[in-house]
């Protein structure tokens, strides 16, 4: 069997396991990048292990949405942990003037980040679509990972294993607000995957999209009404909340999905460029104020 993945480290599966139930998820993509959006009813799907060795086979993220007139999303630089340090979140800003300003919870939470979770997948019901992303909520998420306690030997076991691993059951109830994930177990049996799949994982952190600042503030003043070359370069490379999920991925009522965008054209070659080259550019362009 090919080895062109790592195989999952359990600290790092413990060190997520540890974290849940202290925090949502979210998160936003680059268009060019396979979705799986899951349909109302019975699932069965492969989480796929991550792509370097003793890393967690998830990638959490911070998204803020329904952003301006357009209710754009955008992917938090200041509290993605990718970013931290390098870039700075006018959303985030906005959110802790609102609150210095003893704003309502609910004007608040607009600009709010929000957590979620990215696997590689497959679909088993549909293994020909091959290996694509799945934007986890939280409560699935959170689920997922709890199969992986062994609470008989009290250990942690890699579901993710290509040779031994497990095929997940989840089923999907309900649409928009009242969408609920339930259901979710191992199959008894471990098996392995095909090899193919192990050559096409995506590396989690080359599929998110830096956001574009100054897109970003004019959404914050809610100025943009209609397409600006600013907002069209921001969307040509990204994929919206509606794109992934009709779910909500547990955002309030009050917080509307952004619409759907015109995805990169076949013809538009996709970026190339590393998420480390990319997110010095953006920090260089924003010192420099453009």
């Amino acid at each position: 069997m090919s080895k062109k993945w790592g195989k999952a480290g359990v600290d790092a599966i413990k060190k997520y396991y540890d974290g849940i139930g202290k925090g949502n998820r979210e998160f936003f993509l680059r268009s060019e990048i396979p979705l799986f959006s899951m349909t109302v009813g019975d699932h069965v799907l492969r989480i796929m292990p991550p792509k370097n060795p003793g890393e967690f086979f998830g990638l959490e993220i911070f998204v803020h949405s329904g952003i301006g007139a357009n209710k754009d999303s955008f992917l938090c630089t200041g509290r993605t942990k990718l970013f931290e340090g390098k870039l700075d979140c006018p959303a985030c800003a906005k959110a802790q003037k609102l609150s210095n300003q003893d704003a309502s919870d609910e004007e608040i939470m607009v600009y709010r980040a929000r957590k979620k979770v990215l696997f590689n997948i497959v679909d088993m019901d549909k293994p020909r679509d091959g290996v694509k992303i799945w934007v986890a909520p939280i409560t699935a998420a959170d689920d997922i990972v709890r199969l992986c306690y062994d609470k008989r030997t009290k250990k942690m076991v890699d579901i993710t294993d290509p040779e031994a691993g497990y095929d997940i059951f989840i089923t999907r109830e309900g649409e928009g607000l009242a969408t609920r994930y339930k259901g979710i177990q191992l199959d008894k049996t471990p098996s392995a995957i095909e090899s193919a799949f192990l050559d096409e994982l995506h590396d989690l952190e080359e599929t998110l999209s830096i956001p574009d600042d100054k897109a970003m503030r004019l959404a914050l003043e809610g100025s943009i009404d209609e397409p600006t070359p600013l907002e069209e370069k921001h969307w040509e490379g990204s994929a919206s909340l509606k794109e992934v999920d009709e779910a909500p991925f547990d955002v309030e009522p009050n917080i509307v999905p952004p619409p759907r965008r015109k995805p990169v054209e076949p013809e538009e070659e996709a970026p190339t460029k590393s998420l480390a080259e990319r997110v010095k550019e953006a920090a260089a362009k924003r010192y420099k104020g453009e």
